[in-house]
Parts: C-alpha cells; sequence; structure tokens
C-alpha cells in the first residue's frame, strides 16, 4: 500500500506475485525479451487502497542495511484482519 501518514489511510494498493497472477504455470521460458517482459509486467498488478484502517508503526533502521526494509525482519503479530470485523468510520 501506498500511505497518506497525514491521514493515516492508505492510497493505493500494488502486488507483485512471484508467479503467474492466476495461479497458471508456463510450458516453457520465454523466448525473447519481449516475452519476458511480458510476463514480468503480468505478475504487478495495480489493486485499490486496502479496505481496513491502518496501524503504522516505526521500524528501526538495521545497522548493516540502514536505508532497506526488510520485511523478513517485521513481526507482523497477527493475520490481516476481516473486512467485516471492522465497523467504517
Amino acid at each position: 500500500d501506498v500511505v497518506d501518514t497525514w491521514g493515516r489511510r492508505a492510497v493505493a494498493g500494488a502486488a507483485y506475485h512471484v508467479w503467474h497472477p492466476e495461479g497458471r504455470a508456463f510450458d516453457a521460458p520465454p523466448l525473447t525479451r519481449v516475452e519476458a517482459e511480458a510476463r514480468r509486467i503480468q505478475r504487478f498488478t495495480h489493486e485499490g487502497p486496502s479496505p481496513w484502517p491502518l496501524e503504522l508503526r516505526a521500524v528501526a533502521p538495521q545497522p548493516d542495511q540502514p536505508y532497506t526494509l526488510d520485511l523478513r525482519r517485521i513481526d507482523a503479530g497477527a493475520a490481516m484482519p476481516d473486512p467485516e470485523d471492522w465497523a467504517a468510520p
């Protein structure tokens, strides 16, 4: 999500799929660089903002990578909420 920190809300969203977004497998590797680029573009999908409220947390920088946010080091603590479990403002 792209987050508006002042308004504490998501304003846009995107997803990157490591596989085909619809779960299909390809029969063969891409034959040309144009076909490879088309496959990469398919894996990146534009989505709307998250429908649930956001809880922003500060993340301390890592000394070995001060300018990189390594998502493997963040403890989410819980699964994503079900939109039916919260009341919209």
